[in-house]
């Protein structure tokens, strides 16, 4: 006669199942935060290398944080003026922590109609360093910001002293940080810190990404002061 299991042998058997389970658990989701992360780097890697490619195309100009058109006012984002280069909105969202969402939208003049689409944003600008422009709809031209009241010039690439050290940008909440002019290097520093967690935690492990003018990207874990501000932030 075939021996059956025993309601305690099948007891013990669902125990150590649910042991090794528990014990396996740290490694799963630790293999999965370094899957995001890696994700997410990769998609920083690609904004730096579709920064270095509008550069190349526009007499090394560097893509502001937003633009608008010389025929209107409606303004528009870094990633609006690049997605040619990008090629896919999802490369704009950290699988961890989305900064923010871009609504649906009704424009003609936005370069693919992923764009018209609502999608998700993680990563935004350094404005301290690439702030507005102009798209100058007659020439196709990408041109300083004038106005009555004020001129913002576009920076070139030769411009930064050291492009391995100025970031383009960084994981956030927003798609760009406009500080005061008035405020401290400290002040800055307060602010830009915010800016990349928002009010909850940093999204890798308490680290997080940043992709700097030269088109690398580097993990940090550790968030700003005045003095590696003005290192990083304003070179």
């Amino acid at each position: 006669m075939k021996k059956q299991f025993t309601l305690v042998e099948l007891l013990v058997v669902v125990a150590i199942i649910a042991i090794l389970a528990a014990m396996l658990m740290p490694a799963v989701g630790k293999a999965v935060d370094i899957a995001q992360a890696t994700n997410c780097t990769n998609n920083m890697k690609q904004l730096g290398t579709a920064n270095m490619m509008f550069i190349t195309d526009n007499d090394q100009k560097v893509c502001a944080a937003y633009y608008v058109r010389s025929d209107g006012d409606t303004v528009y984002k870094y990633y609006d003026a690049m997605y040619k280069y990008i090629g896919d909105v999802r490369t704009l969202e950290c699988p961890v922590k989305i900064g923010f969402t871009q609504s649906k939208r009704s424009d003609n003049n936005l370069p693919d109609s992923d764009l018209k689409e609502a999608f998700n944003v993680s990563y935004g600008c350094n404005v301290d360093t690439v702030s507005k422009m102009v798209y100058n709809v007659a020439k196709g031209t990408y041109d300083d910001y004038k106005t009555a009241t004020e001129t913002t010039y576009i920076n070139r690439l030769s411009d930064y002293k050291k492009p391995s050290r100025s970031v383009r940008a960084t994981e956030a909440v927003d798609y760009a940080l406009t500080p005061s002019a008035s405020d401290s290097a400290e002040d800055r520093a307060t602010k830009v810190n915010a800016f990349i967690k928002g009010s909850g935690n940093l999204p890798h492990n308490n680290s997080f990404n940043m992709v700097f003018m030269d088109g690398h990207v580097e993990t940090f874990q550790t968030l700003f002061n005045k003095d590696n501000y003005s290192k990083y932030w304003m070179p």
